[in-house]
């Protein structure tokens, strides 16, 4: 395989580095989502792919599906332009997705619509996000109506009483 050289989002390619194709990913939760990325994204000699937290450009108070696709559709023009410009292979050009639930959020056809446009991936997930990561450690029965709590409590890494952290 040919290994890319040039200008992106990880910098110039070192003499002799594989270049990774660059995943950037907008979540609404400030933890939840983040840790769980962290989780499941694996390393990038094993992937290629560098996953990387795109959350520093919206501030949690502003973390409403809208206004993550919005930065996120800013975030990939801007890397799929510098992809251009340092004539990157298109397998190696960025993706950018966000990462959000159905909560009480208004906007959520807009959101969608603006991401189809714009070319940014959208994971909609469960409005208890920590339900997901509970059911990576065993089987969950029953309704935790609202209450994620519950879920988080259940995680084997919560740290609450009588649970094992690993």
């Amino acid at each position: 395989m040919a290994r890319a050289r040039g200008k992106d989002s990880l910098g110039p390619a070192q003499k002799g580095q594989r270049r990774y194709k660059v995943v950037h990913v907008f979540t609404e939760g400030r933890v939840t989502e983040p840790q769980y990325i962290d989780i499941v994204r694996g390393k990038p000699a094993d992937t290629g792919v560098e996953v990387r937290i795109a959350n520093a450009t919206v501030p949690g108070s502003q973390r409403k599906p809208i206004t993550l696709v919005e930065a996120a559709a800013r975030l990939l023009r801007e890397e799929t332009r510098a992809a251009k410009k340092a004539g990157l292979d298109k397998k190696l050009w960025p993706e950018v997705w966000c990462l959000f639930d159905r909560d009480q959020h208004q906007q959520i056809p807009d959101a969608f619509k603006l991401a189809k446009e714009a070319g940014v991936e959208v994971a909609f997930s469960h409005p208890c996000f920590e339900l997901w990561r509970l059911l990576h450690h065993k089987p969950v029965h029953g309704s935790f109506g609202g209450v994620c709590g519950e879920a988080v409590r259940q995680l084997p890494f919560s740290g609450s009483p009588g649970q094992s952290s690993t």
